[in-house]
């Protein structure tokens, strides 16, 4: 064998020994790198990611979206001094039931009130004549919204009472009041016009009414509008 034949003999050899020992490093990291991976994490990654992609996003509404209707009730320390020593939200019903604990939405005819959240506390279910639905008692307004506290009455409604409600559940994050817009009548429920509308919503951040409240004032609420797929539909009022 020629010198030359040799030294490609030997260099064969060498490249071939590096291509066993890469390959065993490799073996011995991945090994290595197994044995650190605790399966009990792995399926608590895979679990919570599978709970974050099944949750529903927040501002989905649709047919199944309830909106009731209540009043704002503010309890007199002493008959007549305008002292108000509790708030709360009543007379509040829904045509489907509500879990106890759950957070539902609280949105006041009155523009200087906010729009708060809630939690259920007790339900009570109701049947007037075949038509069953249910009573919800909400947790009392914190006194941190004080505008609840403050606000005047108008001259048409006991102090007590300073504004109508609608409560909507689930909570839709992206709700805000429509004020000072004369819709067109392409936007509203059939025979609507803008004189009887008390409070508009706006669900999706396009200033086009999603729900209204109708009334013949400003804290008063008779009737209420849902859009659902482009189509408006009267919500029913429960024990009617």
């Amino acid at each position: 064998m020629n010198k030359g034949n040799i030294m490609k003999a030997i260099q064969i050899i060498i490249k071939s020994l590096l291509i066993v020992l890469v390959c065993s490093c490799r073996s011995d990291k991945t090994k290595e790198l197994n044995q650190n991976i605790d399966p009990a994490k792995l399926h608590e990654s895979e679990i919570n990611t599978t709970k974050k992609d099944s949750e529903p996003s927040d501002g989905i509404w649709g047919i199944n979206t309830t909106i009731g209707e209540g009043t704002l009730w503010r309890k007199e320390k002493t008959y007549g001094s305008n002292n108000w020593s509790d708030i709360v939200a009543t007379n509040i019903g829904f045509k489907e039931i509500v879990g106890i604990g759950e957070i539902v939405q609280v949105v006041p005819l009155r523009k200087e009130l906010p729009i708060i959240k809630l939690s259920v506390i007790k339900t009570r279910k109701r049947n007037d004549e075949g038509d069953i639905w249910y009573e919800v008692y909400l947790g009392e307004i914190p006194k941190e919204h004080e505008e609840y506290w403050k606000i005047k009455t108008p001259p048409e409604r006991r102090p007590e009472f300073p504004s109508d409600l609608l409560i909507i559940y689930p909570v839709i994050e992206n709700c805000t009041r429509l004020q000072g817009i004369q819709f067109e009548a392409k936007d509203l429920p059939v025979n609507i016009s803008n004189d009887i509308i008390q409070c508009a919503l706006d669900f999706n951040g396009d200033k086009l009414p999603d729900a209204l409240g109708l009334g013949e004032d400003a804290a008063s609420v008779e009737a209420t509008y849902i859009k659902v797929n482009n189509k408006w539909i009267l919500i029913s009022l429960p024990g009617c």
